[in-house]
């Protein structure tokens, strides 16, 4: 049997096998501890039954590919994307004990390429991102990470330090883990501790099982605080038949560098690998290694827990400030950061070698010259050109991202400069339309656009690092740069003073402009939140009950400042300026327009959604007008009712007036206890339904809480005496008797959810000759949503009021 909650996992220590065994699981449960278990699965399983795991206190982490066989770790041809994304999100789906996935392995190894061509970052990062949507579709509690790179291996025109780094660049941290692979040089204890390096060109990266260390020292700055998983680890060679030690001091490794302060957590060490099948890996007949393995289980090495999880994440982008690590150019001195200009993207290795931007104060003029995005390119990843010199590459673009042509950029050096025009085409995988190769060295230069206009300086621009002795023996590498024309007032944040005029509202629908959450309430909860150093007083902003996929309007015309995703946050959100201050639309599923991107008011910008931290559908709005005071308790943020409240025109009425939540919450709860199902995941529903709106109504002529049919509505109300559908009361007790009996009638919570908005004969039927397998995606994702929503409000306590 399949549990459907793996919600609790009791994993407290760093042990873990590759393959299951009850072998070992009950040395594990014999010691007192806990343990991992890595397995690895294709699209030729459908399920696979993690429960046994479960029952001996073992936490699965299931590693997914495209093919066991040669085939390819994902598909080699990309039209076959959609299909391995729609199997991982389905096995995902049915896996219900299990909630850790990596996607694919070791793509930088040839071995995992099917035959055909290398798998580059971008074609590994294209492939996630499609299975990472679709398994978090199907599956809301999933934690994904990207595949382990493959130490030493070169095979894909890259070092494995230099295409780990572009993979996780290029995935922006749309990960929740991430995975490595660590090996050592023999079975000797002290081979693990070993120091010693690789041969030029990769003298600075480790030869043994310390290249953990070098992978996580690549990993970006941002992502340093999330939790790392060492699932394959060996002495890279045949398993000794006697007891050497090599075990025990494995462990001790690990649990010597989580104890380490600012190091960036490893939760798991797994061994590689149990069953004797596989013969040149395999220790499942090594008895001295299961007396090893015993001897470590013995020392109960914890994995870290929630009080010490490692690295803080840096603050947020519009928060400044950053966190420095090991700078790449030896002696050069890391610089400060770039400012955190709303929507920039910035490569963190230029920090690292010293690079910097010198952002323009302009006075009185009407457009400034921003850079916008920063990014290092290393050898093999550049445009394939070289010649000794470092390039610089840019692509000058205007307030719509359009290429320019004719700009001049001057670049200086201590000893000179020179000039260079871009072009009216781009040019290059990067898309640069100008380049200017600089000196072979690594001396200092600076770049700026210099047509007249003020704008930002990038200064500090150099080789790279050293790679041994001799003439221009450093990396042959190139920086990639935006310079993008912006008006002033639509980016700069300090502008004068100007009242905010009255606004449209934000949500299109009249049905769906119900306040569920006003300025300031749960000061308990928003204290978390921090600008600037500063804990939020209060929640800043109002939150208005909307359904996913409602339209979300431009309260005021403006352009795009930030058009980002915050998973712990505010999810996928938009935050638009105007001459006045800034609006912000949070909790979205679709964003529809991007950075620099010039509105209307009134225009629809987005979906709302139900992303970042949320337990219900909703739109978060927030409101600053300039100037404001980002350490002000509240990060510059004031209350948007009153604005609201003066609209006119354009579809801007006064929002309605804020729903009675306790009131709705507590006669769901109250319909709930008198028919006999769970009041949380009844709650759950409700808000997935209709937002606690008693008066929405859908396109398909659902109405009220529960969002019941005529149909369901005429079956129903009689068994329970209700009378009027849009009454809150009768429309919670038909939903609640109703999903009572499709939970009692399917035979589980979960096939229950999918009868209440399917159809309980399509659920009976499932398997059935010439019938579905499964329900559709959507379906799946329904019942998904309101399991989590019901688990969240489990967690964080309930409060008698909306969700977040």
């Amino acid at each position: 049997m399949f549990r459907d909650d793996a919600s609790t996992e009791p994993v407290k220590h760093l042990y873990g096998v590759h393959d299951w065994s009850e072998t070992w699981a009950a040395w594990v449960r014999d010691a007192g501890v806990t343990a991992w278990c890595a397995t690895t699965h294709a699209r030729d399983e459908r399920r696979y039954d993690f429960g046994p795991m479960a029952a001996q206190s073992v936490t699965p982490i299931a590693r997914l590919n495209w093919s066991h066989h040669g085939q390819g770790t994902i598909p080699p041809d990309p039209a076959q994307d959609a299909a391995f994304a729609a199997w991982c999100a389905a096995f995902a789906a049915d896996s219900f004990a299990c909630r850790r996935f990596i996607v694919g392995n070791e793509p930088n190894w040839s071995a995992e390429w099917g035959g055909g061509p290398p798998i580059t970052p971008g074609r590994y990062a294209e492939c996630y991102r499609r299975v990472y949507d679709r398994i978090k579709a199907a599956r809301p509690d999933a934690s994904i990470m990207p595949a382990a790179v493959a130490p030493w291996n070169v095979e894909a025109g890259m070092g494995w330090i230099e295409y780990w780094r572009e993979m996780l660049r290029l995935l922006a941290g749309q990960y929740d883990g991430l995975a490595l692979h660590t090996y050592s040089r023999g079975y000797m204890p002290a081979a693990v501790a070993d120091e010693d390096r690789m041969n030029t060109p990769w003298g600075q990266y480790r030869n043994g099982f310390r290249t953990y260390r070098d992978f996580l020292e690549a990993v970006p700055t941002g992502q340093r605080h999330k939790p790392c998983f060492i699932t394959e680890t060996n002495g890279n060679g045949v398993w000794p038949s006697d007891r050497s030690g090599w075990v025990q001091a494995a462990y001790a490794e690990i649990d010597g560098w989580n104890k380490t302060p600012g190091t960036q957590k490893i939760h798991a060490l797994v061994l590689f690998r149990w069953p004797r099948f596989d013969v040149h890996w395999q220790f499942e007949t090594k008895p001295g290694v299961h007396a090893d393995f015993r001897d470590a289980l013995a020392r109960a090495y914890r994995a870290p827990d929630a009080a010490d999880a490692g690295i803080e994440p840096p603050p947020a982008p519009e928060q400044g400030g950053y966190t420095l690590y090991l700078p790449a150019v030896s002696g050069s001195g890391a610089k400060k950061p770039p400012p955190s200009l709303p929507g920039r993207e910035w490569d963190e290795r230029l920090t690292q070698r010293g690079v910097a931007i010198e952002e323009a104060e302009p006075a009185g003029a009407s457009a400034v010259w921003r850079v916008v995005e920063g990014r290092w390119l290393p050898p093999g990843t550049g445009e394939g050109f070289s010649n000794g010199l470092h390039h610089i590459l840019v692509r000058v673009i205007d307030e719509n991202g359009q290429a320019l042509g004719g700009v001049p950029l001057r670049v200086r050096w201590p000893t000179g400069e020179a000039a260079v025009r871009s072009k009216a085409r781009v040019e290059g995988a990067q898309g640069w339309n100008a380049d200017y190769g600089m000196s072979a060295s690594r001396n200092e230069f600076s770049i700026r656009v210099d047509d007249g206009l003020d704008g930002d300086t990038v200064t500090g621009i150099g080789m790279g690092a050293d790679l041994g002795a001799g003439f221009n023996a450093s990396e042959h590498s190139s920086t990639f740069l935006v310079f993008q024309r912006t008006a002033l007032g639509e980016v700069k944040r300090d502008a004068p003073a100007t009242a905010a005029p009255a606004l449209i509202h934000p949500v299109a629908e009249p049905a769906y402009r119900l306040v569920s959450q006003g300025f300031g309430e749960r000061p308990e909860v928003y204290k978390r939140f921090m600008v600037d150093g500063v804990p939020l007083l209060g929640h800043n902003g109002i939150d208005l009950a909307v359904p996913a996929g409602t339209r979300i309007r431009a309260a005021a015309a403006g352009r795009v400042l930030e058009a980002g995703d915050d998973p712990a946050g505010y999810g996928l959100y938009i935050k638009l300026g105007h001459g006045w201050g800034e609006t912000l639309y949070a909790h979205l599923s679709e964003q529809q327009f991007a950075f620099g991107a010039a509105v209307e008011a009134g225009q629809v910008i987005a979906l709302s959604g139900n992303t970042g931290f949320s337990s219900g559908p909703h739109l978060h709005f927030g409101l600053r007008v300039h100037p404001y005071d980002r350490r002000d308790g509240w990060g510059g943020y004031r209350d948007p009712a009153p604005y609201l409240g003066q609209a006119s025109g354009g579809g801007g009425e006064a929002p309605s007036a804020a729903v009675d939540y306790g009131e709705v919450v507590a006669l769901i709860r109250e319909s709930a206890t008198e028919l006999g199902v769970d009041s949380l995941l009844l709650l759950s529903l409700c808000w997935k339904e209709s937002s606690f709106n008693p008066l929405a109504v859908s396109s398909a002529g659902a109405r009220g809480l529960g969002q019941i049919m005529a149909a369901t509505w005429d079956e129903w109300s009689a068994k329970v005496a209700a009378e009027d559908i849009s009454d809150p009361r009768d429309n919670a007790r038909v939903a609640a008797a109703y999903l009572r009996w499709c939970i009692r009638t399917a035979g589980s919570e979960r096939r229950g959810l999918w009868a209440y908005v399917w159809g309980i004969g399509r659920v009976l039927d499932l398997g059935k000759p010439g019938k579905a397998l499964q329900p559709p995606p959507e379906v799946m994702e329904y019942a998904n949503t309101i399991i989590f929503g019901r688990d969240l409000l489990k967690a964080i306590g309930l409060r008698e009021h909306a969700p977040n």
